[in-house]
């Protein structure tokens, strides 16, 4: 039988309660990002469509709600490259 695995190759890494630490508080760090990404994306949501909504009776109003997520997403989107190119250059 064929083993897959070489076990006794190499040492796995030395894990201290520092290096666990800096991991749990990656690991929060991400959930809060994630928490706030949907809770942005959901309000993005709830004023495309209240934007729709308003447009056959207030159609300043509409504007205005379309105009601002338009001008959220586009300056999302620039912070969001600006923060993958640092990513990039800190790599």
């Amino acid at each position: 039988m064929t083993r897959f695995y070489d076990f006794d190759g190499h040492r796995p890494p030395v894990l201290t309660e520092e290096s666990l630490r800096a991991e749990a508080d990656r690991r929060k760090i991400r959930r809060q990002t994630l928490i706030l990404t949907l809770a942005a994306l959901a309000t993005q949501v709830i004023l495309v469509v209240l934007g729709l909504v308003l447009a056959p009776t207030r159609p300043l109003a509409a504007l205005a709600c379309l105009g601002y997520v338009c001008l959220s997403v586009s300056g999302g989107g620039l912070a969001a490259l600006m923060f993958q190119k640092e990513r990039r250059l800190a790599s």
